[in-house]
Order: C-alpha cells, then sequence, then structure tokens
C-alpha cells in the first residue's frame, strides 16, 4: 500500500469500479488503481513509466491540453478519446480536477469506459430515424437497453418508455413533466426541452433530485427526432441512475480531504457559528499543546487573546457576508504563551452541517 494514502482511502482508491489516475505536474502518472489499468491493459509499473498523453488518442491531445490548463476545481466531466496498450481507441469520461501528492501539485482524474454506451447511444439515434419504419425494431432495440429509454412531444409528455426507473414508482407513459418530478425537477426539464426544441442541439444534464426517503442522481440525455423538413417533431431521451457513481466519488473525495486536513504541516481547525471547536488536526494540538480530546468544546474566546476577543463578532460577520476572511490576531497556547497567528477563515460543511475552517 502507497505511504501517500491512509487505509480508508486506500480502501476507496483499490476499490472504486471507476478508473482513477493521478499525474504529477510534468503529466506523468504516479499512482492508478486495478479499475484503470484493467480498463487500459497496462500494470501498475507500467503505467509509472507513461505520461497522460501516452493514452490519449491523438485526436484528443491538443483538447485535453486545453482543458487541464483553464482547470478550475471540480471542472465537471468531459469525454476524450483513449488508446489502450493493444492500441484500441476507446472513448472515456473524464473527470479531473487539482489536488496534491506528497505536497506537490497533482491532477487526479477519474475515468469511466462509456464505448458500449456510445455505442447504443448510436443505435438509438439511428433507430429513432426510422421508427416510423420499423415500430418493433426500436422497441426491441429499447428493451434489451440497461438505460431507461423515452420518447417526449413538443409538450414534454412521455409517449413512450421501454421500462421505468425505481424512482417513477409506476409507468409514466402518458405522464407529463410535473407528474413525475419535483416541481423544481420538472421546470428545469421543460427547459431544456424548450432549448432543444429550439436548438435541433443535443443536450446532457446530471440532475440531483430529493425525496422524502432518499436522494439520486440521474443523468438525463436529450436528443431531437427531426421530420423531412429539418423540423424537431419530437425527442428521444436516455436517462441513467448514477447515484452510486456520485457516491464513489463523494466519498473518494471526503477520504482525501480528512487525509490532508490530518497530515497538513500548519495547524488547522473548525468550529460552529457559535465560536466551538469541533475538531483540529495533529499541527494544531503540537502548536498549541492540547491533545485531540480536549479541543472539542474549546470557544474561540478562549483561543484569542484577551485584547483579541472584542473583534470575534465583527469577524463572524464579514465571514458571513463574504464567505471568506483574513485577518491577524493573537492566540493563548495551553500553557500560556501567546503567538501571533494569520487566519484564513472560510464557510465549508462538516458532516453535513455548516461550519468553518480557520487555517
Amino acid at each position: 500500500m502507497p505511504n501517500t494514502r491512509d487505509g480508508f482511502l486506500n480502501k476507496v482508491f483499490e476499490d472504486s469500479p471507476y478508473g482513477i489516475l493521478v499525474a504529477d505536474e510534468t503529466a506523468r502518472i504516479i499512482e492508478s488503481n486495478p479499475a484503470v489499468r484493467a480498463m487500459f491493459g497496462y500494470s501498475g509499473e507500467e503505467f509509472t513509466a507513461l505520461r497522460i498523453h501516452d493514452i490519449l488518442a491523438p485526436d484528443s491531445v491538443q483538447m485535453a491540453e486545453k482543458h487541464f490548463a483553464s482547470l478550475e476545481p471540480d471542472a465537471g466531466f468531459m469525454v476524450l478519446n483513449h488508446k489502450r496498450k493493444n492500441g484500441e481507441i476507446f472513448p472515456v469520461e473524464l473527470g479531473v480536477r487539482r489536488t496534491t501528492h506528497n505536497g506537490r501539485p497533482a491532477l487526479m482524474g477519474m475515468l469511466r469506459d462509456i464505448s458500449d454506451r456510445v455505442k447504443a447511444e448510436n443505435e438509438i439515434r439511428e433507430a429513432g430515424t426510422a421508427v416510423r419504419a420499423s415500430q418493433e425494431l426500436y422497441h426491441t432495440l429499447t428493451q434489451a437497453m440497461p438505460d431507461f429509454i423515452y420518447a417526449l412531444d413538443t409538450d414534454g409528455r412521455i409517449t413512450y418508455c421501454n421500462r421505468w426507473l425505481e424512482q417513477f414508482r409506476e409507468d409514466p407513459t402518458g405522464k407529463t413533466q410535473h407528474e413525475i418530478f419535483p416541481k423544481e425537477t420538472a421546470d428545469k426539464h421543460l427547459e431544456v426541452i424548450k432549448k432543444v426544441l429550439e436548438t435541433g442541439d443535443p443536450s446532457t444534464q446530471v440532475e440531483e433530485i430529493s425525496y422524502p426517503d432518499r436522494k439520486v442522481f440521474l443523468e438525463n440525455r436529450l436528443f431531437p427526432v427531426k421530420d423531412e423538413s429539418g423540423r424537431t417533431n419530437s425527442l428521444i431521451g436516455i436517462m441513467r441512475d448514477i447515484t452510486d457513481q456520485k457516491m464513489s466519488e463523494a466519498r473518494l473525495k471526503a477520504s482525501e480531504t480528512r487525509y490532508l486536513f490530518d497530515n497538513a504541516a500548519d495547524p488547522i481547525f473548525i468550529h460552529d457559528d457559535k465560536g466551538r471547536i469541533l475538531v483540529g488536526n495533529q499541527a494544531l494540538c503540537d502548536t498549541y499543546g492540547y491533545t485531540p480530546e480536549e479541543l472539542p468544546g474549546l470557544t474561540l474566546d478562549r483561543v484569542d487573546a484577551p485584547e483579541d476577543v472584542p473583534h470575534i463578532p465583527e469577524r463572524m460577520a464579514a465571514l458571513f457576508a463574504n464567505g471568506s476572511a483574513r485577518f491577524t490576531t493573537s492566540h493563548l497556547l495551553k500553557n500560556g504563551g501567546k503567538i501571533s497567528v494569520d487566519v484564513r477563515a472560510s464557510l465549508i460543511l462538516w458532516q453535513g452541517r455548516p461550519a468553518i475552517i480557520d487555517l
């Protein structure tokens, strides 16, 4: 097990059904999980001798360079053609974000082989063009698909579906968007439907839908069906439940965040909006003299020096107004000593609740 990952992160990394690659600043591959090795046909040692360009199809190199150069955190997914060890070119859905590896900047990518999906979508589009001539062929093809395939009229009413997702609970054929989804989701669907009808261009959306007992994520692809004159007169949709994928991504991101928090060289603590400290990292314990068990329950007015305590309310107000704040203050150590610190405070979610992180 690489010593750059703790046990929990390593398990998520090794067991993920999605391919994961980590590359350094020079685009050299430094980490790979079993799923991505199986996808490309390389061993772990072979991957470490490669650069990102070595596994990209020639027609995707320029697009990848442009995307990575302008990459912002959580920049979403894109589709690029990649190349297996045996030379086969295949499409990959790729999500990349910046991170750190052994204290140095790095890129982490999550990859999914979508060869079967692209092939199926091409077949669906071809079948959609010929649907008037062969309804039985269209029906047989869509019934064989693992995804939810549906057709819409120009009012957004479902006119056909191959099966219905568990989220619908009943056959949605003949129903409007507002009869199937919560109002906010239905309104968004109708906006997308209107745009596809107006432009004649396909659309892909990832939607988060909250039900009383659960939350689901659906990837919804919508394609126009045009008549002989080129006018869009109906739509074909392909919907996939990607909740498991999203949960896997969230667990990986949470474990990485926890690892970076625990191993940061600078003191970090997290507190609630009442100024009560929830947790601190090891660097904070070493600097301030507290054990991890002593930190929860401490309040900012006991950590800040007496002369700085009156400034706490105005700093909190600025933080909530802007989402972040920077200031210099004095903190008390457990042994009574005093240190001057530059604080960068930001609003975050900690264990599902609003909190503040001070770096």
